[in-house]
Order: structure tokens, then C-alpha cells, then sequence
């Protein structure tokens, strides 16, 4: 169950948003002004002027956000917001959504009016489709697919980022209220005002009515990354939360029956931020996930911490308020860097720790790995966003795929036997992209069945794609690092000859980092045209990289040295020592950052879930050579260099 706490003052919300990691929200007060938090909730500051708020949206990482006023206009923040910006024409503006980076937007109008989309973060707009009620608006990660409510009408989708779009009648003509998309646009789920919960699985071509949840006045509904975790609210009922993709659901009845109005959750799924527009009783509500575990004295303290900090010692009543410091020291570890110094810790006090523990609640799960498919000299893997599809190659073999996490694998003859160095996945597993070193890029558009050769035969050694398989980025060691923008099919040489050893992208293919073995970490905002070279990484034996959907969280590691992370794009590095000094040899990254995983050769396997702050290992001492992760970081796939595939989960 959840946890719930009210927050702020009683106002008109009717419209919120959050931030990938739950730690940064936005919420608008209808005829009121727009209130912003970088606690979670826990504290919030009045923004921009009072005005009938109507939607609002945010990126993965909470800095660019986007906001519409009915009977007004658009407004866009760089800065968290900070500041604001007007956009756009007045007009009667219902609801927006966002791509994960804050570059591709989509409005929709009340009462009787179009869609509109921007490319360029709202500095323009483009009217789109025909005038009809239009209620609510969606949007995958990398903005190419985005999903529409008509109230009273269909559901209407697009896979180009707006331009054309398709009525999905398969769902029916319904009082359609809100709808939510996982990051790859694959999965849907929308709801009925007196009506049913529908999710669809094929991007909206067929649609299930999930008649578990029962017939209630549906109001909007919100979505994990990868389309499990889900919660819808009922105005003038209660809230209800599903872990299965909408198949089974559990009512919120601590949280109170109310006039919920909008609602907005962290990739994971186990932070929910919801508002109230009710006269006697209009607060916003915050929702942890409660993991199970009891908090009653200092004992619980030790149990989770001392594996991880010199702080905790001994048994000490660290609930006592004279011990806030400490625990403010060790908490800010696990929040990024969330000041939590000012709550009052007593024995009273556990619906606040039960709150701030479920930032850390993996640390209480076991990490098992089970051993899959031949023994081979694998050398790379690849995952689709929900750690469905696997794809993965190795020295002298061909290319094996899965549709099922891993249990079974398949051997594509139409990969041939080849020298394979990397493999990359689009998020819905569709598009894959391979190198060989001596050889050609190789392409399939079918999840590994058939496969193309392109660009020139070179000692390819590492590459990587966006979330929808259209850009592409590779680097060949003693050469060039190359970039596609059309799934492969044409390929251009930028950065400089050099050793380069590993790429990574962002889910948009717009930001790019690639580092030098025995050299220094570069990056990209513009696709990889134009590289720029970051000192503060320092010169050093990088072996791997990886990054955020958004390209703002970077982790890398040194063979024979440590991990580092940056924040900031790249910009500048911290060591994180407490995973130690070893042979590392590749890492991978959830889509907020926040879970970490990283394989050591001859070695064993490492995550962490606070971007490398803390560590925890697994798995047996192996010649573990590289790693992938499903997009929330639950799923986990490791390939072993004359060994096998493993796949970890956490229970």
C-alpha cells in the first residue's frame, strides 16, 4: 500500500507534474499561481502570476517545464520554474505533454479546437488534426509517438511526433478523460468518465477494458516508465494503484475519498503526486509505496545503513531529535542531495521515515542471477525498455535473441558469424543495430530476424541508439565516432581520429558522450555534430559508459580504477569510491540515472540505486564483460566473455 500525505495549502489544483526521479514537482492552481518542490513535496514555492492554470508538464529531469492556461497562454521554464516564458496565441488550451528532454511538446485545446506540437521546446507551434473536443495528451520518451483523448469521441495516435495521426476505433467512442504512455509509446492505459479503465499493449491499435477496476467516474491516470506501475483517480472517489499493467488494482482508501483532478508519478512507479479541486478540502497528495518493512527503533536503522555508512555503529535510539544531524547525513545520500535535516525524528514520527525509505526500499530486496542461453565468447547485450527483448552478440558467433527476458534464446542465421563488439536496441526492441571489429554495421528493423549491412567495413567498437532506433551513434577505435540519423541506412564521420572506446546516447539521440581509453570524456548536444571535450573528466582508462534518458546523469568506469558520475551532462565528475577500486569493465544505466549496474572482469557485479553513491555486490566472480537494463532498472542482463548470459531480477 501506499503511504499519503497532505501537502501545501488548500487551493484549486487541477493540474501537476513531476520530475523522472519524483524528487522535483509542479502543480497549478486553477485562478491561482503555479507552485513548485524540489523535496518531494515536502516544501513548495509560489511561481509565475495567478492565472486559470489548466495543464502542465515537465522533463525527465524536472528543469524544462511547460505550462497552459485555459482561455490564455502557453508558458515554458529552463530553469525548474524559476522563470517563465510566454508562448503561443490566447486560446482555450486543456492539457500538454513532453518529450523526456522537454524538446517536443504537444497542447491540446478545450471545447472545440486542434492539437498543436512544438520541436523546439514551445518557442513555436503547429497546429495539428481537426477540431474536435480534445481532452487529454500523452507522449513516448523521445516525443515520436504521442497519444489524444476526444471526450465524447476516439482515441487518436501518431508516430511522427504529431504530423499525421490515426483514429484508434478499436477503443471506442467514449467520454474519454485521461490517458498515460509508457516511455517507448508501446503501452497505453486511458479511462472513462462512468466508465472503465482500457490499456492497450500495440501502441493503440487494440484496446482491453480492465473491468477489475469496476465503473466509476474515471478522472486521469498515470504511468510508470515502463507501463506497470499504474494509478488512476476517481473524482469524488478514491484513488486506485495496479502493478500489473492494469490487470488487478488496489483501492487507496487511506488516502481518502476526494475530488481528485490530475495526477503525475516518478519513473518507477512509487511516487505519485495527486491533486484536489474542492472549495472545503483542495490539498495536494503525496504517495510512497510502502515496502513492507517496520520502522520502530534505531535496530532498523542499522539493518539498512551499516553496510553503508561509518555513521551508524551501534543501537542507538536515532529516531530521538537529538540525533537529526546524523540521520540527515545519512539520508541525504540516498535523496541526491534532498535536505531532510529539519524533520523532527521521534518515535512518532514513522510516517515521515516511511516516506524517505522508500527512496532506498532495494536495499531490503535480494539481487539473484540465473545462468541462460550456451556458453559462448559473448560480448555484448542489448535490452529493450522493459527488459522483454534481448538481444546479444559475442566474438566468432551469431546474433541471439529473446522475447522473454531471457529464459529462451534464438541463434539468427541472418546475423551470420561474425566478430560482433556491440549491440543496441530501440525501447520496443523492433530496431537493432550490431558492429563488427573488421567488418560492417548490420541492421534489423524486426527484432533480429533479418539483417542489413551498412556503413564501410572498419574496426567498429562500440555504438548505441535512441529510444525509437532513428539516430544512431558509433565509434571505431583508431578512427572516427560516426552518426545516423535515418536508422542506419547513411552514416557521417564527425568528432576526430581517435582511440575511441565507448558511446552512449540520450533517449532522443540528441545528447551523446563517448570517452578514450587513456584519454578524456566527450560530448554532444546536438546529435554529434559538434563534440566538446570535458576536462574535468580527467585523462584516464575509460572502459564504459552510460547515461540517462535525458543525458544529464553520466556514469563511467576505469579498468583498474574507480566509477565516476556526473550531474551535469558531462560537464563536471565525481569519484564514487565506495564501490572501490577494480577491473571494471562496462556499467549500465536506469533512465533516470538513479540505478546503476556494473560488471567487473574476473570479478563480480555491482548496482546501485542513488547514482552511485552507495554500492551493493552480486552474482559470482566471473569474466563478466558487459551488462544492459530494462528502463526502470528492475530487469538485468549481464553476458560473460567464455561463459554465459545471466539475467537478474530483484525479489
Amino acid at each position: 500500500m501506499f503511504s499519503w500525505t497532505a501537502r501545501d495549502s488548500s487551493r484549486s489544483w487541477l493540474c501537476c507534474a513531476s520530475s523522472s526521479d519524483g524528487v522535483k514537482l509542479v502543480a497549478g492552481d486553477y485562478g491561482g499561481q503555479l507552485y513548485t518542490s524540489t523535496n518531494s513535496g515536502v516544501s513548495w514555492t509560489a511561481r509565475e502570476t495567478a492565472r486559470l492554470w489548466s495543464g502542465i508538464a515537465s522533463s525527465s529531469n524536472g528543469n524544462n517545464l511547460v505550462a497552459c492556461v485555459y482561455s490564455g497562454q502557453i508558458y515554458t521554464s529552463t530553469n525548474s520554474g524559476v522563470s517563465w516564458t510566454a508562448r503561443e496565441t490566447a486560446r482555450l488550451w486543456q492539457s500538454l505533454a513532453s518529450s523526456s528532454d522537454g524538446t517536443k511538446l504537444i497542447a491540446s485545446i478545450g471545447g472545440s479546437g486542434q492539437l498543436y506540437t512544438s520541436t523546439n521546446s514551445g518557442v513555436s507551434w503547429t497546429a495539428r488534426e481537426s477540431n474536435r473536443t480534445w481532452f487529454a495528451v500523452a507522449s513516448s520518451s523521445d516525443g515520436n509517438k504521442l497519444v489524444a483523448s476526444v471526450s465524447g469521441g476516439f482515441i487518436y495516435t501518431s508516430t511522427n511526433s504529431g504530423v499525421s495521426w490515426t483514429a484508434q476505433s478499436g477503443a471506442g467512442s467514449r467520454s474519454w478523460q485521461g490517458l498515460a504512455s509508457s516511455s517507448d509509446g508501446t503501452k497505453l492505459v486511458a479511462v472513462v468518465f462512468n466508465g472503465q479503465i482500457y490499456t492497450s499493449t500495440d501502441s493503440g491499435v487494440t484496446w482491453t477494458a480492465q473491468s477489475g477496476a469496476g465503473t466509476r467516474n474515471w478522472r486521469s491516470v498515470t504511468s510508470s516508465s515502463d507501463g506497470t506501475k499504474l494509478a488512476a483517480d476517481v473524482n469524488t472517489g478514491f484513488i486506485y494503484t495496479s502493478n500489473d499493467s492494469g490487470l488487478t488494482w488496489t483501492e487507496q482508501t487511506n488516502a481518502g475519498s476526494r475530488s481528485w483532478t490530475g495526477m503525475a508519478s516518478s519513473s518507477d512507479g512509487n511516487r505519485l503526486l495527486v491533486c484536489i479541486n474542492n472549495p472545503s478540502n483542495s490539498f495536494l497528495y503525496t504517495g510512497f509505496l510502502n515496502t513492507g518493512f517496520t520502522i520502530s527503533n534505531g535496530t532498523d536503522l542499522i539493518q539498512l545503513y551499516a553496510p553503508y555508512s561509518s555513521v551508524v555503529t551501534n543501537n542507538t535510539n536515532y529516531f530521538s531529535s537529538a540525533y537529526n544531524t546524523d540521520l540527515a547525513s545519512i539520508f541525504n545520500g540516498y535523496l541526491g542531495g534532498t535536505k531532510v535535516a529539519n524533520v523532527n525524528y521521534n518515535n512518532s514520527d514513522n510516517n515521515d521515515l516511511s516516506n524517505i525509505f522508500q527512496n532506498i526500499s532495494s536495499n531490503t530486496l535480494t539481487l539473484s542471477w540465473t545462468a541462460r542461453a550456451p556458453t559462448l565468447f559473448w560480448t555484448s547485450i542489448a535490452s529493450s525498455s522493459d527488459g522483454t527483448k534481448l538481444a546479444a552478440g559475442g566474438n566468432g558467433t551469431q546474433i541471439y535473441t529473446s522475447t522473454d527476458s531471457g529464459v529462451n534464446w534464438t541463434a539468427r542465421s541472418g546475423s551470420g558469424t561474425r566478430s560482433w563488439t556491440s549491440i543496441a536496441s530501440s525501447s520496443d526492441g523492433n530496431k537493432l543495430v550490431a558492429c563488427v571489429n573488421g567488418g560492417f554495421i548490420y541492421t534489423s528493423t524486426d527484432s533480429g530476424v533479418n539483417w542489413t549491412a551498412r556503413a564501410s567495413s572498419q574496426s567498429w567498437f562500440d555504438l548505441d541508439s535512441s529510444s525509437d532506433g532513428t539516430k544512431l551513434v558509433a565509434c571505431v577505435n583508431g578512427g572516427f565516432i560516426y552518426i545516423s540519423t535515418d536508422s542506419g541506412v547513411n552514416w557521417t564521420a564527425t568528432a576526430g581520429v581517435n582511440n575511441w572506446q565507448r558511446v552512449a546516447s540520450s533517449s532522443d539521440g540528441v545528447n551523446l558522450v563517448a570517452c578514450i581509453n587513456s584519454g578524456y570524456i566527450y560530448t554532444s548536444t546536438n546529435s554529434g555534430v559538434i563534440w566538446t571535450i570535458q576536462y574535468g573528466s580527467g585523462s584516464r582508462g575509460w572502459q564504459g559508459l552510460a547515461s540517462s534518458s535525458d543525458g544529464t546523469k553520466l556514469v563511467a568506469v576505469v579498468f583498474n580504477g574507480q566509477i565516476w558520475t556526473s550531474t551535469d551532462s558531462g560537464v563536471t565528475w565525481t569519484i564514487q569510491s565506495q564501490a572501490g577500486t577494480r577491473a571494471w569493465y562496462n556499467i549500465a544505466s536506469s533512465s533516470d540515472g538513479n540505478k546503476l549496474v556494473a560488471v567487473v572482469f574476473n570479478g563480480q557485479i555491482w548496482t546501485s540505486t542513488n547514482s552511485g553513491v552507495s554500492w551493493s555486490v552480486s552474482g559470482s566472480t566471473l569474466n563478466w564483460i558487459n551488462v544492459a537494463s530494462s528502463s526502470d532498472g528492475s530487469k538485468l542482463v549481464a553476458v560473460v566473455n567464455n561463459g554465459q548470459i545471466y539475467t537478474g531480477v530483484y525479489s
